[in-house]
């Protein structure tokens, strides 16, 4: 492996004023979207007038009035992420560049990022014993200084053994059984073959880019969260009263009260638990045989009955259809005659004759006059 051009340490300064503005590029984005959406979600929910409708969409409204929750999530673990690859980097005192891939490399073959930093670990503290003669089990690496370099050589050291009790012992000398049980397919292959493969078509200088760029802005992101909450804890000072403490003390004891009262009678409690359980072991005991039988009985229904009632259903929904049809035709006529308009009229509501009050009077004066005029 060519270590040079993972050890190119390239220099990362993130840009503030880009960030702020591609942050507030994407509230207003989403916020329209959230408004639009929602309206549409209100349309169609007037349109079929479910009430499980109204539940679900609630729901995802309630998602999309905070649409970078999941995006903020997402964020702050990339940023934690490339913070922890700078830090183990650091320890280990080699690029950020290598760590990465080395620890991608492990990972294919099945020892995560946790095992991984132990075998670090356990290399850099077998070294500083060799150097001070403490233990010479790793004596031929002292003079490494990249600790990422060191362990690379171990393992390749390993390969080379070949699989057998020899490189399983010194194996479990050097890192311990615990990681050594996981680290067989990474004995066999060594780190060649797997970095080969997961750096297919990656640039080690862009990936280096990449982790210190990021490591960057979660500096700026823990200093901007801290400075915050130095601030709410002004703010918090200036709300907090006396009052909402003594609230707060009246409520914990109503909690202790509720606690207090169902742990005197918890010996009640338990046995109509209890009774519950047995009672609904009991059921299963019967119904369980039978589940065959009632499964075959609502295929039954489903395959035989199922066409018949919806035929049923939709005679019923004609002759409805019909029967509106008719009683409206009859409570037009019935509502055009002066004496039902007149009655619409006394209640205050002209608006619900067919003609409105113009006509009530038309009518009014054809029925006492007998004729058109007055």
């Amino acid at each position: 492996m060519a270590q040079g051009s993972y050890l190119a340490l390239i220099k990362f300064q993130g840009d503030t004023s880009s960030m702020q503005k591609m942050e507030k590029d994407l509230n207003g984005r989403f916020t329209k979207i959230a408004k639009r959406f929602g309206q549409g979600l209100q349309k169609a929910g007037k349109m079929l007038k479910f009430g499980a409708f109204a539940a679900t969409a609630a729901g995802i409204i309630s998602q999309i009035l905070n649409p970078l929750q999941e995006i903020n999530t997402a964020l702050d673990a990339i940023l934690a992420k490339s913070g922890n690859i700078k830090d183990q980097a650091d320890a280990m005192n080699t690029s950020v560049g290598l760590y990465a891939a080395l620890q991608s490399a492990a990972a294919a073959k099945g020892v995560d990022e946790a095992q991984f930093n132990l075998m670090g670990n356990r290399v850099m503290e077998l070294i500083g014993q060799a150097k001070t003669g403490d233990n010479d089990l790793l004596k031929n690496y002292a003079n490494e200084s990249d600790m990422a370099v060191a362990l690379y050589k171990v393992v390749s050291a390993l390969k080379q053994m070949g699989p057998g009790a020899e490189r399983t012992r010194m194996a479990s000398e050097i890192f311990g059984q615990r990681v050594t049980g996981r680290m067989a397919a990474l004995l066999n292959a060594g780190f060649d073959e797997p970095l080969k493969r997961v750096l297919d078509g990656l640039n080690i200088a862009d990936l280096q880019k990449a982790i210190l760029g990021l490591d960057s802005k979660g500096t700026l992101q823990d200093v901007l969260r801290q400075r915050l909450n130095l601030r709410d804890l002004i703010n918090k000072d200036k709300v907090i009263t006396p009052a909402a403490i003594y609230n707060q003390n009246d409520m914990e004891k109503q909690r202790l009260n509720r606690e207090n009262l169902l742990l005197k009678q918890y010996k009640d409690l338990a046995q109509m638990s209890n009774s519950m359980e047995e009672l609904k072991n009991a059921i299963l005991q019967y119904v369980l045989p039978i589940m065959p039988l009632l499964a075959k009985g609502v295929k039954y229904f489903v395959e035989t009955l199922g066409p018949i009632l919806q035929n049923a259903c939709w005679v019923v929904s004609e002759t409805a259809d019909i029967v509106k049809l008719i009683a409206g035709k009859i409570g037009i006529s019935f509502a055009k005659t002066p004496s039902v308009q007149r009655d619409i009229i006394n209640t205050g509501n002209p608006q619900k004759a067919p003609k409105g009050l113009a006509a009530w009077k038309e009518n009014t004066q054809k029925e006492r006059y007998g004729g058109g005029g007055k």
